[in-house]
């Protein structure tokens, strides 16, 4: 076999396993684990089912694989906001420069044209609230969780650790709910709410989040 008929065998192997991730990202977003099995991803993606048992041999591989897949994209979108917040700000860093950095690339990709990202955010949203998956998503953004929650030990030194933990916890789930895309905003509010802009999410969640953390972590 030649060279170029290598590569094109190498690529059409990684288009296929592509594919199978993405389809089971949009189909573990919408049912979530369990709603969800092998064939219908299979399905979905257009390849044999002995296919996606070669690359991900078992459903929980699978699912892994959808969650790491994008997770050191976001953490590295965090870092980079971070880092331009610090060098921007200096010593003047406050809470919403850091808040911002953890929440607005999460925010923003939840919105993207890109269907993969949002199936992607409405995924982690779920699996993020769950006990059962708390091993997979600690595997994969814990270390970024505690690089922030530093930052914010520095800018509350005299605050005790549960409370700026429990603050940051509290973020964490606002974001993810505003993430969710379920729609019950929209009916909470009778229709009034029509939605918002990327920025403006970013700019009404680091208002209500920046306010919040700043009183709980100065609460006595």
């Amino acid at each position: 076999m030649s060279e170029v008929s290598i590569r094109k065998v190498r690529n059409s192997a990684s288009d296929k396993r592509i594919r199978i991730l993405d389809a089971a990202e949009a189909l573990f977003a919408e049912k979530d684990f369990d709603g969800t099995n092998v064939r219908k991803i299979a399905t979905a993606a257009e390849v044999p089912l002995s296919l996606v048992s070669y690359h991900f041999p078992t459903k929980l591989e699978l699912y892994e694989a959808v969650i790491a897949r994008r997770a050191d994209v976001i953490s590295g979108e965090r870092f980079a906001a971070l880092e331009a917040a610090r060098t921007e700000k200096g010593d003047a860093l406050d809470i919403r420069d850091v808040l911002g950095a953890y929440a607005a690339p999460f925010i923003r990709r939840s919105t993207h044209r890109s269907s993969g990202w949002r199936n992607y955010c409405q995924l982690i949203a779920r699996v993020g609230t769950s006990r059962r998956w708390q091993p997979i998503v600690g595997k994969y953004f814990d270390a970024t969780s505690e690089v922030f929650t530093a930052e914010l030990e520095a800018l509350y030194p005299g605050t005790p650790p549960q409370k700026l933990h429990q603050g940051f916890y509290l973020m964490i789930g606002a974001m993810l709910l505003m993430c969710a895309d379920t729609g019950r905003l929209v009916v909470m509010s009778g229709d009034h709410y029509t939605g918002s802009s990327p920025d403006e999410m970013v700019d009404e969640f680091l208002t209500f989040a920046s306010s919040g953390f700043q009183a709980l972590a100065l609460l006595n």
